[in-house]
């Protein structure tokens, strides 16, 4: 059963696919309209197997169409420890698909997660890829330069004291595979309409892979979650956020934080 935020499990998933595929054989009792009994497996062609390995494919491609160009509403935060007299290498995350940026804090901040200095303290990290630039950027930027080695990163100098949290990351990642029976999708939103759309996009491409006719009402209601959810996404990603007063945030003679009156000749007085 769905826990108490409406998502599925794994196991849940495999049921509701099976019987979309009506590869399940059920006893209802007349009268209450209650199953009686566990639901029998009536077609082996689709294993438990076969269900795991296609709802992880078909997870992995509606997420990859879901973050295209929209990879703001799926980033996320962590942070990274620098060590004194080691310039690294520092690992970045295994599941992470996407670096969007890194941030440096001065060493003499205190700074213990989720608790944050002042934006104003974060400063943008440069990359540079040339490693014979090691130690000729220092003094020259507010923060240690980078360079990039497969899935890790190295400083551009040897650092002179521990940095505890010392960079923040923002970083895009890849849901979790499901395994186990009691699984459920790890994404912190639009995740029971991802389960919807998953549910009927794996029962439609298990049929056609075993090359059995396609029923077209699941054919039709595959493409109407698929539908459903990219709009969905696409409507959050687009949301509107107009700011008319910002004080001593907006220059006054901006659009959105002018103050003046514009006379009838379109002059400002």
């Amino acid at each position: 059963m769905p826990d108490n935020l409406g998502r599925y499990s794994l196991s849940d998933m495999r049921d509701r696919v099976r019987r979309l595929l009506a590869s399940v054989s059920i006893v209802v009792n007349q009268t209450t309209g209650a199953e009686t009994g566990s639901p029998v497996i009536q077609d082996q062609s689709y294993s438990n197997t076969d269900l795991v390995n296609q709802v992880n494919e078909s997870l992995m491609s509606l997420y990859g169409q879901m973050i295209m160009g929209k990879e703001t509403l799926f980033s996320s935060r962590i942070w990274v420890s620098i060590v004194n007299q080691n310039p690294g290498p520092y690992s970045f995350p295994l599941n992470m698909v996407q670096l969007r940026w890194m941030k440096w804090k001065h060493p003499n901040i205190a700074f213990t997660p989720p608790a944050s200095p002042r934006p104003i303290e974060w400063h943008p990290m440069v990359q540079v890829d040339d490693p014979n630039d090691h130690d000729s950027q220092v003094g020259v930027y507010k923060a240690p330069t980078w360079r990039w080695d497969a899935g890790v990163f190295y400083l551009n100098h040897v650092p002179q004291e521990d940095n505890v949290n010392g960079i923040m990351m923002n970083i895009v990642t890849v849901p979790n595979e499901l395994v186990a029976d009691t699984d459920i999708i790890s994404m912190p939103q639009f995740v029971r309409f991802v389960q919807q759309a998953l549910i009927y996009d794996v029962a439609y491409t298990l049929a056609f892979s075993k090359q059995k006719q396609v029923p077209g009402d699941l054919a039709k209601k595959r493409d109407e979650w698929h539908t459903l959810l990219m709009t969905l996404v696409e409507n959050a990603y687009n949301t509107q956020s107009v700011q008319m007063v910002a004080p001593s945030r907006m220059i006054r003679d901006t659009y959105t934080g002018r103050s003046r009156f514009i006379g009838s000749f379109g002059r400002s007085r």
